[in-house]
């Protein structure tokens, strides 16, 4: 939905789906259940009559491959239900869903082909969806899983951005690369991905200033003890453009105040659970995933990547990093971007869930929204 000067969704990589056929039948039944919740909120029926509902597409490798060239039928049943496309997570290049998935997110990164002709495809795809006058972006892994910068990165980050630059001269339509910062990848901190896009920039100013930015996830963010709006400011002042921000928040854990027990069941084996525990001393401590820091059992405060809803009930055990997530947050936000999403996509493995996943959904919105609010 339109609100302001920014496009508000939710990342639809919470239905599980791979090929086109499953993904576009996932967006074609949940998408218009979702408006009807929202369209029962006051709140957000008034952006959703003028608007309406905006959409952040996960597509697989496989479903680009499927929907490349053949995007008019689909475009015409998300006019029929008063939807509209303006983003596309184009992290995750294959299975997302069911089986370990682990450091396999991550691949193949941004040393091979495979990503860049993954990523035009997924551009030319959103091209054709876009509505006329709307910006489009596609979040992407940051580089690669580890700490060495792969010889042919950023030749074909560029590669890809002169893709997008040849997009906006042939159809009008501006599409922007926008790489998501995450814990032990080549991009983890604010200060590790302005170091990188200087390197970007003294190989092309012109192409990286235009069509290559960040996707700012707060739970990231808040994973690094970055507090998410001092990112947003360092990331701003260092000439970055901010293409997409997912707001999500991470776990938290305070073991003076529950036994190591409670995290067991979060210790799951589909996703990786990284996890950095900041010590009395404000030392900070970095597990690749979370059962390797049960193992290590230290004190401090714990702040684990498992994505909880941003409306986060808890018994007190527990909590999450939501309360970074602050109106003026919310307002600086939508001055520096104009695209946002929530991407809470942990429902099927969440202990304790019993809510159905597109009234969660509407929950995350309302939560934003009175964010929003509160600033006004």
């Amino acid at each position: 939905m339109k609100i302001n000067n920014f496009h508000l969704s939710w990342c639809l990589n919470i239905y599980a789906g791979e090929s086109w056929q499953e993904i576009e039948s996932n967006t074609l039944v949940n998408a218009p259940d979702v408006f009807k919740r929202l369209s029962k909120h006051a709140q957000a029926a008034n952006n959703l009559k003028a608007d309406g509902l905006g959409l952040g597409l996960r597509l697989s490798a496989l479903a680009v491959d499927e929907l490349h060239g053949n995007t008019e039928s689909f475009k015409q049943a998300l006019q029929r239900e008063n939807l509209y496309a303006f983003t596309v997570n184009a992290f995750p290049y294959g299975n997302f869903y069911i089986s370990p998935v682990k450091e396999k997110v991550y691949y193949p990164d941004w040393s091979s082909k495979l990503r860049v002709e993954y990523t035009c495809k997924t551009a030319d795809i959103l091209a054709d969806l876009l509505p006329t006058g709307v910006q489009g972006s596609i979040s992407t892994v940051p580089v690669t899983y580890g700490k060495k910068l792969p010889a042919e990165a950023i030749q074909n980050i560029l590669t890809v951005a002169r893709h997008l630059q040849s997009i906006e001269k042939e159809r009008g339509k501006r599409i922007c690369l926008a790489l998501e910062p995450e814990p032990d990848c080549y991009l983890e901190t604010s200060t590790e991905t302005i170091e990188f896009f200087q390197l970007l920039t003294t190989q092309d100013k012109e192409l990286t200033e235009k069509y290559v930015g960040v996707c700012l996830d707060t739970c990231h963010m808040a994973l690094q003890f970055e507090d998410p709006l001092e990112s947003l400011e360092k990331l701003n002042s260092a000439g970055i453009l901010i293409n997409k921000i997912q707001v999500s928040s991470a776990l938290c854990y305070n073991p003076s105040k529950a036994p190591l027990s409670v995290l067991d069941k979060f210790n799951e084996e589909v996703y990786l659970h990284q996890t950095i525990i900041k010590d009395k001393d404000g030392k900070l401590h970095r597990f690749p995933d979370l059962g390797d820091a049960i193992k290590a059992n230290l004190s401090g405060e714990w702040r684990i990547h498992f994505h909880v809803p941003l409306p986060f009930h808890s018994d007190e055990q527990l909590s999450s990093t939501s309360h970074l997530l602050t109106p003026e947050f919310f307002k600086r936000a939508s001055e520096l971007c104009a695209h946002m999403e929530t991407e809470t996509y942990t429902y099927s493995i969440l202990p304790g869930n019993a809510a159905p996943v597109n009234e969660s959904i509407t929950d995350e919105f309302m939560f934003v929204l009175e964010k929003i609010a509160t600033n006004k």
